[in-house]
């Protein structure tokens, strides 16, 4: 046979890529760490494959999809525009199913304080974004305890919050969301919000 008709059949038959389902996720999926760096976040959708690597060897492979944050925003809520993908490391992303994956961001990514969109790569290259939001809040207050310790809905009672830099609560981008009080004294070791 004439190699110049041999070597493009040859290379045809090398070029073949393989494919796998698109992913998507499901719509308005947020999530927030609050210091709480390495506590899993799970990601719904479908199509999030993984791929067999090397498996006609003697040591075949699995290649999970990559999942990468690209922040948006600022803690204070400022657009950010072209920010670079932090992808998460492979032991940080857990494959469940083909419809959920988990994955932890661990306090040595490089994610700071502020608005992330979660992007779901398969290992074909096809990805999904744009509808899971993670929030990562910078460090705020430690609460000791709270007197009472416990509260019922619909009494009115004033509550006392106990703990380390408690004055921090007031800015914005820390830890603690007090959505519920308003608060009258605040201070750096005790805090004292209005009646619910």
């Amino acid at each position: 046979m004439n190699s110049k008709i041999l070597l493009p059949l040859l290379s045809l038959g090398c070029a073949y890529r393989l494919e796998g389902p698109k992913p998507t996720l499901e719509a308005d999926q947020a999530g927030t760490l609050c210091g709480d760096l390495g506590r899993p976040q799970g990601v719904r959708g479908s199509g999030l494959s993984p791929m067999v690597i090397d498996g006609a060897t003697d040591h075949p492979g699995i290649d999970l999809p990559d999942v990468c944050l690209v922040q948006v925003a600022e803690a204070d809520g400022t657009p950010v525009a072209d920010a670079e993908e932090i992808c998460l490391p492979e032991q940080s992303v857990r494959w469940i199913s083909q419809s959920e994956i988990e994955f932890t961001v661990g306090a040595d990514s490089g994610v700071g304080p502020g608005v992330y969109d979660v992007l779901v790569r398969n290992p074909d290259g096809t990805e999904a974004r744009g509808r899971f939001r993670l929030t990562v809040l910078g460090e705020g207050p430690l609460v000791f305890w709270v007197d009472p310790p416990y509260v019922y809905n619909g009494i009115s009672t004033q509550i006392i919050v106990y703990g380390s830099a408690l004055g921090e609560i007031e800015r914005s981008g820390t830890c603690a969301r007090w959505s519920t009080f308003s608060v009258t004294e605040p201070s750096r070791n005790f805090w004292k919000p209005d009646s619910p």
